[in-house]
């Protein structure tokens, strides 16, 4: 019985290391590592890496559709820039997202979004309820601030 245990312990220990098991989220404690914070309106959505996929599996590929896992696929989202609060940014963009138990937007989604200098964009919903609310919150806090700081200077 032991070692019918130790087997199947043996065998599902790869399979969760490849599972996502923490969401992926901006750092609240320190806002000075993003190069661009804003706030913005999805308007188009692309599933690329969905897209891909399917098509594989559509025309003779791989009939079992391997590859897919707890990560969201990579999907592009065109977002209408409300306000630049940190950075510079363009009236309209469109960005790549991917990652662990990253949620895909709905049309006229609004969020706030952190780029990293390496192209990592990190979106936050308002469907995701109080967290949007305190990053929305701290985001203000923090700009708040450091004008504060640059008006005693």
């Amino acid at each position: 019985m032991y070692k019918l245990i130790i087997l199947l312990c043996t065998l599902w220990i790869p399979f969760l290391s490849h599972a996502c098991s923490v969401k992926l989220l901006p750092d609240s404690d320190d806002f000075d590592k993003y190069s661009s914070i804003f706030t913005g309106e999805v308007i188009g959505i692309q599933l690329t890496e969905y897209e891909k996929r399917r098509l594989e599996v559509l025309h003779g590929g791989d009939k079992y559709q391997r590859g897919f896992s707890s990560q969201t696929l990579e999907h592009e989202i065109t977002i209408l820039v409300h306000k630049a609060l940190t950075g510079n940014q363009a009236k309209k963009v469109t960005i790549k997202v991917s990652g662990c138990s990253v949620q895909i937007p709905s049309m006229y989604s609004n969020g706030i979004f952190f780029q990293t200098g390496k192209g990592l964009t990190i979106p936050i919903y308002n469907s995701e309820g109080q967290y949007y609310s305190e990053l929305l919150f701290k985001v203000g806090r923090y700009i708040g601030l450091k004008k504060r700081d640059e008006y005693k200077r």
